[in-house]
């Protein structure tokens, strides 16, 4: 059913946990932005990763590489949220 409703994330930029701060970068503190989810997928870290398209207000935030490899879609985490497998992410889920 992905595609078919309009869903609301909030992508809390601020709170980021990660298991490798090299691949992390907060260019904006925390947005609101509305969009239709494309894809849910469960990560072995615990967390859900949401792919989705933005509506066309927000159209200014895919960058280059969301354009070239995602069809202009953005990734929100809804992290900690599953059962862990991935053990170098388990002391991040535990803070």
């Amino acid at each position: 059913m992905y595609g078919k409703h309009q869903s609301w994330v909030r992508l809390p930029f601020a709170e980021t946990r990660t298991t490798s701060a090299a691949t992390s970068q907060t260019i904006r503190e925390c947005i609101t932005v509305s969009g239709i989810v494309n894809n849910v997928i469960v990560e072995d870290d615990g967390d859900y990763h949401v792919w989705f398209h933005v509506d066309p207000q927000y159209a200014s935030l895919p960058n280059r590489a969301n354009n070239d490899y995602r069809q202009g879609d953005l990734l929100a985490e809804i992290i900690c949220a599953t059962t862990i497998t991935q053990q170098d992410a388990v002391l991040a889920c535990e803070n």
